[in-house]
């Protein structure tokens, strides 16, 4: 299957008690693995593929079509807190990007689709449109620049699988929100003041660490007690 463009066609909430544990999530992907961020607007939801590491589920999964009706849906695919690692190729440094409301699709997707939208709700700066030369070309947040590259029409920058350690230890970007909701979002709305985003992150990062953190004693109980 070529076409990668998402849609949604049902969204429904399973309860955090009732969501499948990590390891009997399907698709899980390879540490190390690189592959592209595509910029997709028709993917109304951006779309984790194989370059990015499971963080956290969120007891909601979507059945999804993929560009046509034509095409047979994807049943159960699950919403989920999401991390990638990118280079700053001007000074070797590397960040975890976490996105939040992402559709895990794991190894299934060769590339992940990402919808600049979502990222522009979460009060970042994106510019994906190559003529527009009065502003930089990629990602604009506080702490980086994300810059895209083309690949004939598409617009897509290069990230990789990160390690357990990265996911601790990397400096992070959250690049998504805990909210979103397509068909509900009013893109034109007045953008929100820096001092509530930047209070929103806080606490989000916040929420994040203390979960991987958690995550991170559980699994090393549990490596213990195979063992």
């Amino acid at each position: 299957m070529k076409a990668w463009h998402i849609s949604i066609i049902s969204k429904r909430h399973i309860g955090h008690t009732q969501s499948r544990e990590f390891y009997q999530i399907r698709n899980q992907t390879n540490e190390g693995h690189i592959a592209r961020n595509k910029m997709d607007t028709h993917a109304n939801m951006c779309c984790a593929g194989a370059n990015w590491s499971l963080m956290e589920l969120t007891g909601e999964i979507c059945d999804v079509n993929p560009f046509l009706d034509t095409y047979q849906p994807i049943t159960e695919i699950p919403v989920a807190r999401c991390c990638t690692v990118w280079t700053n190729h001007v000074d070797s440094q590397e960040y975890l990007l976490v996105g939040d409301q992402m559709l895990w699709f794991g190894t299934l997707l060769p590339n992940s689709l990402i919808n600049p939208n979502q990222i522009c709700s979460y009060s970042h700066e994106v510019n994906d449109d190559p003529f527009d030369l009065s502003r930089d070309f990629g990602i604009n947040s506080e702490n980086t620049f994300i810059p895209f590259d083309t690949t004939g029409t598409v617009i897509h920058f290069e990230s990789r699988v990160p390690t357990e350690w990265e996911k601790m230890h990397l400096p992070t970007i959250l690049i998504t929100g805990e909210h979103w909701k397509p068909a509900e979002e009013i893109l034109r709305s007045m953008r929100q003041s820096r001092e509530s985003v930047k209070m929103r992150t806080i606490r989000s990062l916040m929420s994040g660490m203390m979960k991987r953190q958690i995550r991170s004693v559980t699994k090393e109980k549990a490596r213990t007690q195979i063992e």
